[in-house]
């Protein structure tokens, strides 16, 4: 599953490389931090490149060992219940138990991308947004219980800020701590460098070229 994922999103690169996301290193510092968040909700508009962070995200967490299991629900559909889509993806159960089971008392961490995705593309988008309320309901109850588990999801602002039910089961409380980090445009400097690779000088752009090129989806078709 955890090569499912690097290739859905890998040969999408702008100009096949990752490009270091300062994002990144928030969500690690949270997630690695002693009172890590039951919840932490990455967010940004289209063309922003918020997969590629989660793959950058997946990167890190591999090389410091940290259990991971991501998931692009645009690709994978939950359908019926937890247990039940852990089942559709050949696993025994669902994949917050799963995750928790092999993680060996280890901070393990479930990403769920493209939560968009459901309300706007999949067949029965309520019953798959009911799924991950369910998942995300199993991590809260893992974490009262003394488990060491956090979830990751990924939507664009938009959906996060209007869709009744996305906003109301990502509302912190008392008992459910929730970060939430906004995925900007790339910062000027890694643009600069970016150009810099192909023989290009940022600098002698147009302004207009300048600003476009700080959407990764816009990088990556000028790049091709």
């Amino acid at each position: 599953l955890q090569e499912d994922f690097d290739d859905s999103i890998r040969p999408h690169l702008a100009g096949n490389r990752l490009i270091d996301r300062p994002e990144v290193d928030e969500v690690l510092k949270s997630l690695n931090s002693e009172a890590f968040p039951d919840a932490l909700v990455l967010h940004g508009s289209a063309g922003h490149g918020k997969s590629g962070v989660l793959y950058q995200l997946t990167e890190k967490l591999r090389q410091q060992g940290t259990p991971f299991l991501a998931l692009r629900l645009d690709r994978k559909h939950p359908k019926g219940s937890p247990r039940q889509f852990g089942v559709d993806l050949g696993l025994p159960e669902s994949p917050v138990n799963c995750l928790a089971e092999v993680s060996g008392g280890k901070h393990a961490v479930l990403i769920l991308d493209q939560l968009d995705a459901l309300r706007w593309t999949a067949s029965h988008s309520t019953e798959g947004l009911e799924v991950c309320n369910g998942l995300l309901r199993e991590v809260r109850s893992m974490r009262l219980l003394g488990g060491r588990i956090s979830i990751v999801l990924c939507c664009r602002t938009f959906d996060l800020e209007h869709d009744p039910q996305i906003r109301t089961w990502l509302k912190p409380t008392e008992s459910f701590a929730v970060k939430k980090v906004a995925i900007g445009e790339l910062p000027e400097s890694r643009v600069r460098e970016f150009a810099e690779s192909f023989g290009i000088n940022f600098d002698r752009m147009a302004s207009k070229r300048q600003t476009l090129l700080r959407s990764v989806q816009n990088l990556a078709i000028w790049a091709e």
